[in-house]
């Protein structure tokens, strides 16, 4: 659920806000694209689920396609963001 901080939505940007979710582009070439992925610092610990929706528009159109990861993937901790370290 978006509201409790267990369901997140990110948009791409070229900027990495601090404390934040963020994601950008970190290669393309052909039909295979990286992403980057940070979280931020109180991110819940657990078994998360992954799921990329690429949007794309026509004039009149628009088109979802969506990849799903079929293995979870498990955050034990944010050893990328130092801010709020717990001592």
């Amino acid at each position: 659920m978006e509201s409790k901080g267990t369901q997140v939505s990110i948009i791409l940007s070229d900027e990495d806000i601090e404390d934040k979710w963020g994601a950008w582009v970190k290669s393309a070439s052909g039909d295979v694209t990286c992403l980057e992925i940070m979280t931020p610092p109180d991110v819940y610990v657990g078994k998360w689920s992954f799921k990329l929706d690429v949007v794309k528009r026509s004039d009149t159109k628009k088109y979802v396609f969506r990849y799903e990861q079929h293995h979870p993937v498990y955050i034990l901790f944010n050893p990328w963001c130092k801010s709020k370290v717990l001592l």
